[in-house]
């Protein structure tokens, strides 16, 4: 039998602590004996997070929903780590298969470990990864996945079966029958074709070939609400979808396709239980109010009324159409290995190129050396209301509309008053086209050029000269500090949120555009939060690529300032940290993410940082751009995947969203103006 401190001196992880540290681990451990057939912990507990090392015997780790051992463990190795580490419940029941003996270690040191002992957490995350699979699922859906692309047919059957072995943290009910889950619908739904459940094939391809691209003027476009997809109906029941560049958007297309799969299922099955077909053809074929009659088809009032909020007055017409379906899903895909789409890449950068020259009267690699080039990736709208002397022209009319029109955004407590004016102002523009036709021409006056569709990017770009802006009329908290307008001549090139892979590509055109006049580079983005709560505010220091867990530091242009940025919120949070570039947002649970946010010590979470960052440095690298080019990676917080409450499938109120990204707008736009 060995001693505890001989095992401590051997052990990895614990053997690259230093002799101090495993001194407090002993000083911290009680030994405990288990006579054969003890229970050591149990299947699902909560209670304690304690770390065991088995000194003596053997300890049989069992599944109690199959009865079966999973697995045995010998002396001189530890287990129960992960309910510290990862927040979960006891994964199996540890049972003494013999008598033994072992050491208890409190969990909460154990975390404080990881925190403070890089060396040692460096060694567990690789045990956990490598040789505890902890990425089993993770890697098993996208190598499915991958298949499909290679066969030009994807296996949506099998893809469903692999989504369900991910249990995603924004679909926390995937794998129970009985309930169904409205937050992973009102997550998937926007984010997939209206026309989804009653499609039977789809065609995905990132390469319209001569053919198609002079057919698609007789196909009808079909609307994907909150996702910017180009999505064509061939046929009745025949759709195609445009996919962007690389691998991230088909990600996303495909988990939440398969998101919808899994709760169309729980809803034909509800229905056909009860038996309830008969009434629900009878009240679609006299068009009746769905919510009365949802609850005679089995369901609940609540979920009644989570379904009209889905689907409004088709309602009834969606489940018939789901209950019909049976998720026969064809899915064939034309995808390009290295994902090159020269003809829409040529058509968008021409564009920019185009703006640029009815902006300045100069091409892009022709602007001269007193002008400097800005580019910023947001959500447009945020900048250029900063920089709008409309708005400001018609704050008292706006705000007064308000007051009659939108008294529930009045009423809130606004740090700063300017962000109630933009809030109301989405909806005062909404109201009447007229003042959106007078909102461009204004800002057409003022060297703010917008162009909406570009080539099949599904990004917006804005292009403006801030010379010809009033800085007088620009959002007074701009400058709330000593920094005020240089007078260089300034470009800011706005792209709304690339996505995913895609940022690469749109990040590389810019920077060859513009080349050595890019002065810097902001990446204003929304996230998800690992730390604190909706509405903070997170600063980039590195990102991490999931896919490999590649690490890429921002270099020291890297300029936002938490302090600043705290001054300018003062009742939100601020986190600098490493942030994660996820693989695609359903394909994460809380293991994985509690995995970033323990061993990598990750702030957050998006989809498109890694990609920016490696452009960047390639671009700085041969020298495309100057070596002191600024670079501001800073986000809002959309979401906190790990609490209960706060995750995607909820929508971001007003007093929630706006001022945090109207807090790192202004902080930007000083920096830019004033450089």
């Amino acid at each position: 039998m060995s001693t505890l401190a001989e095992i401590l001196n051997t052990l990895i992880p614990f053997r690259f602590l230093d002799q101090h540290t495993r001194g407090e681990i002993l000083a911290a451990s009680r030994t405990e004996r288990f006579d054969q057939g003890d229970v050591i912990l149990r299947q699902g507990d909560t209670s304690d997070t304690s770390i065991y090392i088995l000194s003596s015997g053997q300890v049989e780790a069992v599944d109690e929903t199959s009865s079966k051992v999973k697995g045995r463990i010998e002396p001189g190795r530890y287990f129960g780590e992960r309910a510290a580490l990862l927040d979960a419940p006891r994964a199996l029941t540890c049972v003494a298969s013999e008598p033994c003996e072992v050491a208890r270690i409190p969990g909460e040191l154990y975390v404080e470990l990881l925190e403070t002992q890089p060396a040692f957490t460096r060694a567990f995350g690789d045990i956990l990864r490598e040789k505890q699979g902890i990425f089993k699922s993770f890697d098993a859906f996208l190598t499915e996945l991958l298949h499909g692309v290679s066969d030009d047919l994807m296996n949506y059957r099998e893809l469903l079966r692999r989504y369900r072995q991910l249990s995603p943290a924004i679909h926390p009910h995937a794998a129970n029958h009985d309930v169904i889950d409205f937050g992973a619908l009102a997550y998937a739904i926007p984010r997939l074709p209206d026309a989804i459940t009653s499609t039977f094939m789809l065609y995905l391809t990132d390469n319209l070939h001569e053919e198609l691209e002079v057919a698609t003027h007789e196909f009808k476009l079909v609307d994907s609400r909150a996702r910017r997809r180009v999505i064509y109906q061939m046929a009745p029941g025949k759709l195609m979808v445009v996919l962007r560049y690389g691998h991230s958007d088909l990600i996303d297309f495909i988990t939440c396709l398969c998101s919808l799969g899994v709760e169309m299922r729980k809803l034909r099955r509800r229905i056909h239980l009860g038996g309830h077909m008969a009434s629900l053809i009878r009240g679609l074929e006299a068009h009746e109010d769905p919510a009365p009659l949802l609850p005679e088809l089995g369901f609940t009032q609540q979920e009644a009324a989570e379904m009209v909020a889905l689907w409004g007055d088709h309602t009834l017409r969606k489940l018939y159409e789901i209950v019909v379906h049976h998720e026969d899903y064809n899915i064939q895909i034309t995808k390009q290995l290295i994902g090159y789409n020269s003809i829409h890449v040529e058509s968008w950068t021409s564009q920019i190129a185009d703006a640029c020259c009815r902006l300045t009267g100069w091409q892009p690699s022709e602007l001269p050396d007193d002008i400097d080039v800005h580019i910023v990736s947001s959500n447009t709208h945020s900048v250029s209301n900063c920089l709008s002397p409309f708005l400001r022209a018609h704050a008292d009319e706006i705000l007064t509309w308000g007051e009659q029109n939108k008294p529930e955004l009045g009423s809130l407590d606004w740090v700063n008053k300017n962000d109630l004016l933009y809030a109301t102002a989405r909806y005062w523009l909404k109201e009447d086209p007229k003042r959106k036709e007078m909102l461009r021409h204004a800002h057409l006056a003022n060297g703010m050029v917008r162009l909406e569709r570009t080539s099949m990017t599904g990004i917006v770009v804005e292009i403006i000269d801030t010379s010809r802006i009033d800085n007088s009329a620009i959002d007074d908290a701009i400058f709330f500090d000593d920094r005020a307008p240089s007078a260089r001549r300034k470009i800011l090139v706005n792209i709304d949120y690339a996505f995913g892979q895609q940022a690469e590509e749109i990040l590389a055109i810019l920077l060859a555009l513009f080349g050595a006049r890019v002065t810097s580079v902001n990446i204003l983005g929304k996230a998800g939060a690992l730390v604190g709560e909706r509405g903070d505010v997170l600063i980039a220091d590195s990102f991490i690529e999931q896919t490999q867990d590649l690490l890429g530091s921002l270099p020291n242009t890297n300029v936002c300032d938490a302090n600043i940025l705290a001054q300018r919120l003062p009742d939100r949070g601020v986190h600098k940290g490493p942030i994660l570039t996820v693989a695609g947002t359903l394909l994460q649970n809380p293991t994985l993410l509690n995995f970033y946010k323990r061993i990598w010590r990750c702030v957050g979470l998006e989809m498109e940082g890694t990609f920016y960052l490696r452009e960047l440095e390639r671009a700085r690298h041969i020298g495309i751009i100057r070596p002191d080019c600024a670079t501001r990676f800073v986000y809002y917080v959309s979401d906190v995947p790990l609490q209960h409450g706060q995750t995607l499938s909820g929508s971001l109120r007003a007093e929630e969203g706006i001022p945090p990204l109207y807090g790192i707008t202004r902080e930007v736009l000083a920096g830019v103006l004033s450089s």
